[in-house]
């Protein structure tokens, strides 16, 4: 699937006439097309490498999306029961430099 963005239909048009619409260039892809994934609490709180990366873009994040967080939101993260970490990624780009 493409990832062409969230405005635009149809048409080939770059938007310059009759009536096109502009595409989106680089927007978010629709949730359908997304996955969703649950978090492993051990392995985010593992102290690899690639883990605290991921903990500092997740906190990062959680930061600014509210204005009030303390440590002790990060000592919930971890340790609660009651609360998980879910990602929602979009799909992959055919050529993302992997091969």
């Amino acid at each position: 699937r493409r990832r062409t963005g969230l405005l635009g239909g149809g048409g080939s048009g770059s938007g310059s006439g009759g009536g096109a619409v502009a595409r989106l260039r680089g927007g978010a892809p629709a949730p359908s097309e997304c996955e969703l994934y649950s978090v492993n609490r051990d392995a985010l709180f593992s102290y690899h490498k690639l883990s605290e990366s991921f903990l500092q873009k997740l906190m990062g994040l959680y930061t600014c999306a509210h204005y009030k967080n303390s440590p002790n939101d990060l000592q919930m993260l971890s340790d609660a029961p009651a609360h998980s970490v879910f990602v929602l990624l979009g799909p992959r780009a055919e050529n993302d430099g992997g091969g």
